[in-house]
């Protein structure tokens, strides 16, 4: 009777360990898969590098929302992509 309870409860602890695995990568490959198209995008829009007016820090910013969300320091992930553009 213990040891099938014991089974039960490892059952259970390694199902929520792998859901919890699942939502993470769910969760960052969203970003990743934007950042992709949102960077498509502005080099088909600007080339290789934006403007510096009002547009091109208003697409940065959007862009920047996106890079925060990527594994990784929020700071320096948003640095690096303003460096790159």
């Amino acid at each position: 009777m213990m040891d099938r309870l014991a089974d039960q409860l490892i059952e259970i602890e390694n199902r929520a360990a792998r859901r919890d695995r699942e939502a993470r990568r769910r969760a960052f490959a969203l970003p990743a898969g934007r950042v992709r198209d949102v960077v498509r995008f502005f080099a088909f829009t600007y080339g290789d590098a934006m403007p510096d007016d009002d547009a091109g820090r208003e697409d940065f910013f959007i862009l920047a929302h996106h890079v925060a969300r990527l594994n990784g320091d929020p700071a320096r992930n948003v640095e690096s992509y303003a460096r790159q553009w």
